[in-house]
């Protein structure tokens, strides 16, 4: 049963942590004990991951999956800005470099010796000296505060080393697997909330909370007036009749939201691998609602497009290693569908509840700020932000600009306007990424995530082909497609959650298949009725 591959003590404990974290800083922040409670946190990291590496790596998770940008609780100190993203970072790779890295160095015995795995390690060694040599170049050209600034979500990679060396076993990767459905179950109930919230309280009401959401980076809130321009999601209500022309709801986008892709390639996996012989848990079809549920509230292109991508590779798999006959696989993806349409009209009751009553289209938040900014608007500025950036590009396309160089283009949000008072726009936070990552490290840039994905593939595909939790693995790498499809339009692998991503998937795959093995024990699901307790079944990754 895939509950028991998700649903654990760990689980739980990270939806309260999550929960606590998040009360905490709704009343600690840009208050005087905003800062002893990041000193806190730093602490309780440390002893943490001085105690286990692994619990503290649990801690780095679940942070870059839910924090956004890493600024739930942030403080100035002398015009620099600390982040818990920060703190957490310098206390988890402290105990590290105490409790591994010195040991080996002064050689003692017993010491932990990292070693080095061509497929695992070449990539990110690569993009380590991409970014060393991009941030050289900015440096020099743009000064230390931009080209820090534009660099330091690159600082995850370094997170690779304590990830190598923890020796993991089967219960270390359940856990990481607990912690991500923790993470995920947050995830989507904040966004279903925010969309409840928003869509039944006035302006007034939601004051503080907007706030906060915005101020810590956690969620962009902006209304959308049903005018069949919203996208697929707007065009789907008003064509069956589901809300009415001048009608509103709001799109809720969360940076976080990326992690539900993953979540949702691995249920429809295990659909169509781990399943094809049982009967579907009710636990599964509604952890699978609430994820499109809120996916779909996102109103992300990008997102939509890699899961897209992403599900068409799930299924071609499925057809060369199914185990059933073949007609299942339009069985089980007539199902996933009925539950997408499920989804969508779980949007609309929640939209459309009339407990409490909705408040008028004028009263709704946002209506002066939001009524003249389309999403027409938005679409056309960022073409206007591919010519400028092929020309950036084209001035230094071996070497690149380096990080904080900033691109001018014609901008046509009427938010930008009105803040800035013209159409010409300058920044080095650009919306296509892979052309951003060509601009600023060159093709040597290019050439790292290159690397990533052709090994994190071919690896998956050995790990795919030679044991038996294939559901896992497709899952996962699935996952890493739609990050890569999705970084095209919007900048997510440059980005802790992507690279996060990219970090978390390591444990689940064979690098080391030609001179070790480790095992993952697996729950086997119930195949015939008169099965009675659930089997453990040892899964041995070896060649």
């Amino acid at each position: 049963m895939i509950a028991k591959q998700f649903f654990g003590k760990i689980t739980w404990q990270v939806v309260l942590a999550i929960a606590v974290m998040h009360i905490l800083a709704f009343f600690a922040r840009e208050t005087v004990v905003e800062f002893p409670f990041l000193i806190i946190v730093g602490v309780l990291t440390f002893a943490t991951t001085w105690k286990s590496l692994h619990s503290g790596l649990l801690i780095v998770f679940t942070e870059i999956f839910v924090g956004g940008h890493g600024h739930l609780l942030d403080v100035s100190l002398s015009g620099f800005s600390l982040s818990i993203r920060m703190v957490i970072f310098l206390a988890v790779m402290l105990a590290w470099g105490i409790t591994v890295l010195r040991p080996a160095m002064v050689g003692l015995k017993g010491s932990m010796r990292i070693k080095f795995e061509l497929y695992r390690d070449l990539p990110w060694i690569v993009l380590s000296v991409a970014v060393s040599v991009g941030f050289l170049i900015g440096y020099l050209n743009n000064g230390f505060t931009s080209s820090f600034d534009d660099m330091n979500g690159y600082v995850t990679i370094a997170y690779l080393l304590p990830l190598i060396s923890v020796n993991w076993d089967n219960d270390k990767r359940r856990q990481m697997l607990e912690m991500l459905a923790g993470c995920l179950l947050w995830i989507s109930a904040f966004t279903i909330i925010l969309a409840f919230l928003f869509t039944h309280l006035d302006g007034d009401a939601l004051h503080v909370l907007y706030t906060f959401v915005r101020d810590s980076r956690l969620a962009e809130i902006t209304l959308q007036v049903v005018d069949n321009k919203g996208g697929l999601l707007d065009i789907i209500l008003t064509k069956f009749n589901l809300m009415q022309s001048n009608d509103y709801w709001y799109r809720i986008f969360m940076p976080a939201q990326f992690i539900l892709i993953p979540g949702i390639t691995l249920l429809t996996s295990a659909s169509l691998f781990l399943w094809r012989g049982s009967r579907k848990t009710g636990w599964v079809w509604i952890a699978f609602v609430l994820l499109v549920t809120a996916l779909l509230l996102s109103l992300s292109r990008s997102f939509i497009l890699g899961l897209a991508v992403a599900a068409v590779s799930i299924f071609l798999v499925a057809c060369f290693f199914g185990k059933k006959k073949l007609v299942t696989i339009p069985k089980r993806t007539i199902g996933l569908l009925i539950a997408g349409l499920v989804s969508m009209l779980l949007i609309w009751c929640v939209i459309m509840i009339p407990v409490p009553a909705r408040p008028d289209l004028s009263d709704a938040a946002f209506f002066q700020t939001s009524a003249q900014t389309g999403r027409s608007e938005a679409v056309a500025s960022r073409w206007n932000l591919l010519e400028s950036l092929m020309n950036g590009i084209y001035a230094h396309p071996i070497l690149g600009s380096g990080f904080g160089t900033q691109v001018s283009y014609t901008s046509e949000d009427p938010r930008i306007i009105t803040e800035f008072g013209e159409y010409m726009y300058s920044t080095y936070r650009l919306e296509w990424g892979w052309h951003d990552i060509w601009l600023k490290m060159g093709l040597l840039g290019l050439l790292a995530f290159v690397l990533y994905f052709a090994s994190i593939m071919l690896v998956g595909w050995h790990t795919i082909k030679n044991h038996s939790f294939k559901w896992l693995a497709v899952g996962l790498l699935s996952g890493i497609i739609a990050l890569f499809v999705a970084h095209t339009f919007s900048p997510y692998v440059n980005h802790p959650i992507g690279l996060g991503y990219m970090l978390f998937v390591i444990p689940f795959l064979d690098f080391g298949v030609r001179n070790k093995k480790f095992e993952l024990t697996l729950k086997k699901p119930e195949l015939m009725k008169n099965h009675g307790k659930q089997q453990s079944v040892a899964v041995t990754m070896q060649k």
